[in-house]
């Protein structure tokens, strides 16, 4: 199984040191729209894009993971600016953008340099 990795072309990458902890969301979204009349007939359309997203959870990255995460969002990524391509074990390729502006830390343990994080990316599909 290969390391996940954050990449875009001309740009400096990111493979965290270890994969995202289990269980990976991947959750699908079709974009409908939906809305009763007073009649009791229910009308649906579809708006926009159909919608993938990869919800990664890492526990216990290492200082050097957070910074090299945090230039890779800040400087290539733009937040959620530019798409990249995440590449996860399987060695697929997804052109994905953050689905969040901010990066969320979590120490568990104060001086320890372990953190958590959950990202969510965002895929058209």
């Amino acid at each position: 199984m290969a390391l996940i990795t954050f990449t875009k072309a001309g740009e400096t990458g990111w493979s965290p040191s270890k994969n995202p902890s289990p269980p990976r969301n991947i959750m699908r979204n079709l974009n409908q729209v939906s809305q009763e009349s007073a009649g009791g007939t229910v009308f649906t359309y579809t708006k926009g894009a159909h919608l993938q997203y990869h919800v990664l959870r890492f526990r216990y990255l290492t200082a050097t993971d957070k910074s090299t995460l945090i230039t890779f969002f800040d400087d290539v990524a733009i937040g959620r600016k530019i798409s990249f391509t995440y590449t996860d074990d399987g060695s697929t390729g997804h052109t994905v953008f953050f689905n969040h502006s901010t990066l969320d830390w979590e120490e568990e343990t104060p001086h320890t340099h372990l953190y958590h994080i959950e990202l969510m990316l965002r895929e058209a599909v």
